[in-house]
């Protein structure tokens, strides 16, 4: 009496031999036996469980390896690799901005700061630069910018109070260093005096004002590559002020930077560099203006139409270190001028120390 057939699933040979002697046993017997069936189904049930993981395992593992062969097989971006296979490129661009903000003043008319913060909020998004050397700000200039740029760290001291500018009615002005927190970490920080005494609040030689210089040092958070910028504004009046000032920033350079690490200077010179008292800082840093691949010969100082100037600056140093492009942004943020200087923007190729 067939009154029983089991069709067994799609699998090796020697299993579904077993099943088909099961079936055959019942059938020679004639009547159903229990324990039989029993047995067989459950070893039924067990081969198709073993066989969906076994499909289960099997398409984990091509996963798995198709994973590992696009790790291995694909693009190096011209990086080696550290512990853990995670790659490390050989350099990294960065890019860099110097704009003196022009501090708040009601003289100013049309083109006072209220008139143009937003516009130089847009212009900093539209940027991207990674770091900014700003002049002239004021504390609530500061106070105004940091809200509005949440993206981006903030040091400086105020000129004359040697102090953060945390008191928004000060009109004290500071060198700020603006930096991307997504892109960089701050390691150390300073600031000097741009006098004889460097290192404490002082006027320097026939300077009309205080002068002051920011430096930081940041690491590059995907590569952990170390590098400094330096920020500064040189007196707009005393002359041997500007001769000894670029004599400073040199030697200050020298002794901060002992790992001779790569280094960004920029600045308000109030000058442009043709004059020979620039000679020590050219033999030691390499003016981006100049040495850019891509770059322009437009002037940076505007004076809100009435002038045509170039005192804004960026040099750098560095071993293998490349200027990419220098920019002078004179691009419409919705107002006529961002400020009476236009931001200059460096993009600098850094080699990463392994």
């Amino acid at each position: 009496m067939r009154w029983l057939r089991i069709y067994p699933p799609p699998i090796k040979r020697g299993w579904g031999s077993f099943l088909i002697r099961g079936v055959r046993r019942v059938e020679n017997d004639g009547l159903p036996n229990v324990k039989i069936i029993r047995k067989y189904l459950l070893t039924l049930i067990f081969i198709v469980m073993k066989t969906k993981l076994f499909s289960i395992l099997a398409a984990v593992a091509l996963l798995l390896s198709g994973a590992c062969s696009s790790s291995d097989d694909g693009p190096n971006e011209g990086g080696g690799t550290q512990g853990g296979g995670t790659t490390t490129p050989d350099y990294i661009e960065l890019k860099f901005m110097s704009f003196n903000i022009r501090l708040n003043s009601s003289s100013d008319g049309s083109n006072a700061w209220v008139y143009r913060q937003e516009a130089a909020v847009k212009m900093i998004q539209d940027q991207k630069p990674v770091c900014i050397g700003m002049q002239e700000v004021q504390p609530g200039q500061n106070s105004y910018l940091k809200s509005k740029l949440p993206e981006y760290g903030v040091y400086g001291l105020g000129r004359n109070s040697a102090a953060a500018p945390e008191d928004s009615s000060s009109t004290d002005e500071c060198m700020m260093v603006y930096w991307l927190k997504s892109e960089v970490d701050l390691v150390s920080y300073g600031t000097f005096w741009l006098s004889e005494t460097p290192d404490v609040k002082s006027y320097g030689w026939d300077a009309n004002i205080r002068r002051t210089c920011t430096w930081c040092m940041f690491r590059h958070k995907a590569t952990k590559q170390l590098f400094y910028f330096f920020n500064t504004h040189f007196d707009h009046k005393g002359e041997t002020a500007r001769t000894e000032s670029v004599k400073l920033i040199v030697k200050k350079i020298q002794e901060i930077n002992g790992d001779n690490r790569p280094v960004v200077l920029v600045a308000d010179f109030n000058s442009n560099t043709s004059h020979e008292r620039f000679v020590p800082l050219h033999e030691f840093m390499k003016d981006a203006r100049t040495n850019a691949a891509i770059t322009d010969d437009h002037y940076t100082y505007n004076g809100w139409g009435k002038s045509s100037s170039t005192i804004d600056h960026l040099f750098y140093r560095g071993e293998g270190c490349e200027a990419l492009e220098y920019h002078t942004v004179t691009e419409n943020y919705g107002v006529p001028y961002v400020s009476d200087h236009y931001p200059v923007t460096l993009r600098l190729k850094i080699p990463v120390k392994k």
